[in-house]
C-alpha cells in the first residue's frame, strides 16, 4: 500500500499520464448492454501505456505503481428514445466505479452524459478499462458519440499523483 500521504508526497511529473478519445461514433451497440468504449486516438500518452488499437485500456507500467486519478466521459443515445445511460470504470476486469443518469420510463433526451472520476491505488500490470450502456424505450441499437456540439464526447484520462 501507499500508506499515509503527506502534502509533500504530491507533485512531481504526474506521469504516467494519458488522455485518449473516440475518433468515430461507436454504433450498433446492443440496447442496455454494458459495452467497452473504444478510444482510438491519444491526445498524449507519456509512457505508451494506453492501448488505443486492440484492448482500449491503460496498463500500469513496470515500476509505476501508486495512487492514480482516473476519469471517464461518455455521451450516448438512441434518437429520442433514450431512457438512461450508465458508465463504469473497471480495474482488472471488475467494475470499481459506476454512475447512472435515469429518465425513468419517460424517454426524451437525444444524448445523455456521464462523467466519472476515481482515485485508486494501482500496481504494475493492473489495467483500467471504461464501459457504458444506453437503455432505449424501443429496444433498438444505440450509439456512443465521438463528439457533441463540436467537442470530444467520449474520452478517458488518468495520471499518477503519488
Amino acid at each position: 500500500g501507499i500508506g499515509q500521504l503527506s502534502f509533500g508526497d504530491a507533485g512531481g511529473t504526474n506521469t504516467p499520464a494519458f488522455l485518449a478519445y473516440a475518433n468515430a461514433d461507436q454504433t450498433g451497440i446492443t440496447d442496455h448492454a454494458m459495452t467497452k468504449v473504444t478510444f482510438q486516438t491519444e491526445e498524449f500518452d507519456s509512457d505508451n501505456a494506453f492501448d488505443n488499437s486492440t484492448n482500449y485500456r491503460f496498463t500500469v507500467p513496470s515500476g509505476e505503481g501508486g495512487l492514480y486519478f482516473i476519469g471517464f466521459n461518455f455521451i450516448g443515445a438512441r434518437d429520442n428514445q433514450t431512457k438512461n445511460v450508465r458508465g463504469q470504470i473497471h480495474k482488472n476486469g471488475s467494475a470499481i466505479n459506476a454512475g447512472q443518469l435515469d429518465l425513468n420510463s419517460t424517454p426524451n433526451g437525444y444524448a445523455m452524459h456521464i462523467h466519472l472520476t476515481r482515485l485508486i491505488e494501482l500496481s504494475a500490470g493492473d489495467y483500467i478499462e471504461f464501459f457504458a450502456s444506453v437503455d432505449s424505450q424501443d429496444g433498438n441499437t444505440v450509439t456512443f458519440f465521438q463528439s457533441n456540439s463540436g467537442g470530444d464526447a467520449c474520452y478517458c484520462y488518468g495520471y499518477k499523483i503519488a
